[in-house]
């Protein structure tokens, strides 16, 4: 089985294509304003898909990562270009420099950074504003020339200009990347799942978690989607350890919504994910319903039923209409009509079907229909009955 972080990063095509754009914009003498989200997924994968990437690039085989932690290593650092000249120049180069160049230049003629990639991340936004100025009058021309990845979560009003390339994290990864990882994770992990349970698992974990691998294969991993509600398994992960600081910077996350009890919330990604993968199912049930008791129906339709209620003799209306194509039939007009009784007979039902399981079928179409058209989240216990039956076999 594949590494799953190493996996998301190599083999995803969103998350991929941000590791080789990183690569490529150091090889063209460039350093990198990298806008990652507070949450980013296995961010020490992505750092060596990227040391990886360009060490594969002509001229950056011997180049050096070196990652700078500026919350640990040089948090009340001012003078960054003093603060570099200290750190990795010689001593005679760094009490060389009189101020009468720019300090980028200076650290460029002198080759301080020759064949280095600093790495900066752990910044708070001040300093992160510090490292973008700095970086932005860094101008390397040879392909020695050091240069600078900077990895950022509090600025993203930078714009690309020569030298300084600007990578945004959210404009290369989208949802769908995360729905294929979850597919293949599933495929390959969760082989007891059906087809139909993996591709609604898939699309609930993307829903639920965004762009959030990391997050997404614990779901997966501790999630039992059969059987249990979602939220029985995402509290289970809110409170590890792993995870107790994921989330924690951004109230919509899931692990923050979870952690809140916001069940609406909640709620509405589950409700989408249910939309997206039973609907077209229910349809599919729906027409093969109308195939099977199309003679049935038509029928029906054509018969008057009794209103109880008011007394008088009615034919079948839908959406203000009468109905008499049986393929017009939605799940609500078709259930209603095996509870109404036939005008000539009200000991009839007007649409009779004999066989129970069919019957119970009907039912649940229209419950799961329901509910859905009205945006609330079905019950597992529903969706369940409903995709272990799935397709169902109408008796005649």
């Amino acid at each position: 089985m594949p590494e799953w972080s190493e996996f998301w990063w190599t083999a995803i095509t969103g998350p991929r294509n941000l590791c080789d754009a990183v690569s490529r914009a150091l090889h063209n003498k460039s350093s990198v304003c990298l806008l990652v989200p507070d949450d980013l997924p296995w961010h020490d994968e992505m750092r060596a898909c990227i040391e990886t990437g360009m060490h594969q690039m002509p001229d950056m085989e011997s180049f050096y990562v070196e990652f700078i932690d500026v919350e640990d290593d040089c948090p009340d650092i001012q003078d960054i270009g003093r603060y570099l000249l200290e750190r990795y120049a010689l001593p005679e180069i760094a009490a060389g420099y009189r101020g009468r160049e720019k300090m980028q230049k200076y650290i460029l003629d002198k080759q301080v950074l020759d064949n280095r990639v600093l790495w900066i991340k752990g910044m708070n936004a001040e300093q992160e504003k510090r490292w973008l100025q700095f970086c932005k009058d860094y101008a390397p021309t040879k392909d020695s020339d050091g240069r600078f990845v900077l990895e950022v979560k509090w600025t993203d009003k930078e714009y690309e200009r020569r030298n300084f390339a600007v990578i945004r994290y959210g404009d290369m990864i989208k949802r769908y990347d995360l729905t294929l990882f979850n597919s293949i994770y599933l495929n390959r992990e969760k082989g007891a799942y059906s087809a139909i349970w993996q591709q609604y698992s898939a699309v609930m974990c993307s829903l639920l978690c965004n762009t959030d691998a990391e997050t997404s294969q614990a779901f997966m991993e501790q999630c039992n989607f059969a059987s249990e509600e979602p939220i029985v398994g995402m509290q289970t992960i809110a409170n590890d350890g792993m995870y107790l600081r994921r989330g924690e910077s951004n109230d919509q996350h899931i692990l923050s919504l979870v952690r809140k009890n916001n069940t609406d919330a909640i709620g509405a990604q589950i409700w989408k994910a249910q939309l997206q993968v039973l609907f077209p199912m229910l349809e599919i049930e729906r027409v093969s319903f109308v195939e099977h008791y199309h003679q049935q129906i038509q029928e029906a339709l054509s018969e008057r039923y009794y209103d109880f209620k008011t007394g008088r003799s009615q034919l079948i209306y839908q959406f203000g209409d009468v109905i008499s194509d049986p393929d017009d039939a939605e799940l609500g007009t078709i259930y209603r009509m095996t509870k109404l009784k036939r005008d000539a007979d009200t000991s009839q039902y007007l649409l009779y079907i004999p066989d129970e399981e069919s019957r119970s079928r009907i039912e649940l179409l229209h419950d799961l229909r329901n509910a859905l058209a009205h945006g609330e989240p079905c019950a597992i216990s529903k969706v369940a009955e409903f995709i272990d039956g799935h397709p169902f076999n109408w008796e005649v």
